[in-house]
């Protein structure tokens, strides 16, 4: 793959190396496939009540029922981003709108469809409500009409915020100081100490309770993507005072 990124690279065209756990989108992903279809067997989709211009099927206007069948699909097969974008401007879409905590998507918009307005919701690392009010000026100094919504604004009483925090996963000081007894440190920690502070981290982060987290347990079944691998690794170096770099993360794969 690396090689890959080089030559294409060398051609001048834009390609990245991206780490995750399987090829999506790729044969790779058949043996899931019939797995996948019976457990979302009961899922029922409606008629959209707005158009939909489809990524996964191979007329972008073609009617999504949104079923089993769809989603597997959805795994499968290529995200025609390129030909949803084309058909959606072709029918005289001149803005697009990534709905999303990052933008991952707008610069492939932009490439699309130059002369669109390509704009997103929210920016890691910013704050979430001052960037998304500015998202809303820039459609509307473009000229966009936005839909007034139901209901009618009204001013809550300010909470009393107590400022305790209950979470030491993330490394901050208490606000209390704690008076520790000191204690020879151990010349050697032992492995199952060291395996139950880790599978906290993880537990905490990913959501699992921390009894789905054991040495065994694979990073790929806990849904570990980068977002959440940064969450691991800071917690990690901050409780064991060392660099974890995301590669080895990343290429880890049980917890072991």
């Amino acid at each position: 793959v690396a090689g890959l990124v080089r030559r294409l690279e060398g051609q001048g065209r834009a390609a990245r190396a991206m780490r995750v756990v399987g090829a999506g989108h790729s044969p790779q992903v058949d043996p899931l496939l019939p797995e996948l279809a019976g457990a979302l067997s009961g899922i029922r989709g409606r008629r959209p009540r707005v158009p939909v211009y489809s990524t996964v099927l191979d007329d972008p206007r073609g009617d999504c029922v949104f079923d089993a069948a769809h989603w597997a699909a959805n795994l499968r097969r290529p995200v025609r981003l390129d030909r949803a974008l084309a058909a959606a401007a072709a029918d005289g879409h001149t803005a697009f709108v990534e709905i999303s905590p990052h933008p991952v998507l707008t610069g492939a918009v932009a490439d699309t469809v130059p002369d669109a307005l390509a704009l997103a919701t929210l920016r890691r690392d910013a704050d979430g409500a001052e960037a998304f009010a500015g998202q809303l000026g820039a459609l509307y100094v473009a000229g966009r009409r936005l839909p007034v919504p139901p209901g009618r604004v009204v001013d809550l009483p300010v909470p009393r915020w107590r400022h305790v925090r209950h979470w030491w996963t993330d490394g901050r000081a208490r606000t209390e100081p704690v008076q520790e007894r000191e204690e020879p440190p151990a010349e050697v920690a032992e492995p199952s100490s060291v395996l139950a502070r880790l599978t906290h981290h993880i537990a905490a982060v990913s959501g699992h309770p921390p009894t789905r987290v054991t040495r065994g347990t694979a990073l790929a079944d806990l849904g570990l993507d980068s977002l959440m691998a940064v969450r691991v690794r800071t917690a990690v170096e901050r409780e064991f005072g060392i660099e974890l770099p995301l590669r080895d993360l990343f290429a880890a794969t049980t917890v072991e």
